[in-house]
């Protein structure tokens, strides 16, 4: 396969959605290669971009679950700890400015209010593992982590929980 590997992981992923196992490559080693896709593609590129959420999405193990006895059965997705680990990887090693950014949200309803995405708590598993590890960082290195550290500080004093007024001086989000 060729970076940036996007047909490929949506082909494979889409094979991952179906109930039976009709296809060629197991699931496991479907999971195994875009897992792969996902490690290479982060070590190729250095800049935050739209395809590395397109990759980390698809690097989501799937698994089908018998419900009781019935012929039913349930879809159960989630992020890997391989997949976790090579996002924070790239997001602390290659562009952290990038990330932080792409996870700030501007309220569509009161254009001036902002929040942070959920994607962190699927990354990092808690707000406060995401803030340990910020805040391992030195601001000095990175265009945008003082003033994100500043909205961030008002954005948890809110629990997470609601969009907050912020004027970014530098930082520049997307609607």
């Amino acid at each position: 396969a060729k970076s940036p590997y996007s047909f490929e992981a949506n082909i494979l992923t889409s094979m991952n959605e179906q109930l039976t196992e009709m296809y060629p490559i197991q699931r496991a080693d479907r999971h195994k290669i875009l897992i792969q896709y996902f490690k290479d593609y982060c070590i190729e590129t250095s800049e935050w971009n739209q395809q590395i959420w397109n990759l980390f999405h698809t690097s989501k193990k799937v698994d089908w679950i018998k419900v009781g006895e019935s012929s039913s059965y349930d879809r159960h997705e989630k992020f890997t700890q391989e997949g976790k680990d090579i996002m924070k990887d790239f997001i602390f090693n290659k562009d952290l400015d990038g990330f932080l950014k792409e996870i700030i949200s501007q309220n569509r309803f009161n254009i001036e209010t902002y929040t942070i995405s959920s994607m962190v708590i699927e990354i990092f598993d808690s707000w406060e593992n995401f803030e340990n590890d910020l805040n391992r960082k030195d601001e000095s290195q990175y265009q945008n982590l003082e003033e994100f550290n500043r909205f961030y500080k008002k954005y948890a004093a809110v629990n997470h929980s609601k969009a907050i007024e912020f004027d970014f001086e530098n930082i520049t989000v997307k609607y």
